[in-house]
């Protein structure tokens, strides 16, 4: 894989288009960083109350329906990705282009 996208990157112009290797490199860092940090985020919940930790009996106890537990929990694992994605862009969209 870096052979065929190293290629891509060089500094002397070849029949293809020539990228710089953060074209490549930031896209990819993102998605791998967002797909984990949401697994995290929606495996958590299910493993916190199979481990024997007492996180979730106060929201277990009130009157709350599943739709709206797991409606809560969508919404804060899209606000986590868009925070951290957000810092990563502005972090890449800082550094200088090579």
């Amino acid at each position: 894989m870096g052979v065929g996208l190293g290629s891509l990157s060089i500094s002397t112009p070849t029949r293809l288009t020539v990228f710089p290797t953060s074209s490549f490199l930031a896209p990819g860092l993102l998605a791998g960083t967002a797909m984990q940090i949401g697994g995290n985020e929606a495996m958590y919940p299910i493993m916190v109350p199979s481990s024997g930790l007492r996180r979730n009996f106060a929201m277990l106890a009130t009157p709350l329906r599943v739709v709206e537990c797991a409606a809560g929990q969508l919404g804060w694992i899209a606000v986590r990705l868009a925070i951290v994605s957000s810092i990563y862009l502005g972090v890449h969209g800082r550094l200088p282009a090579r």
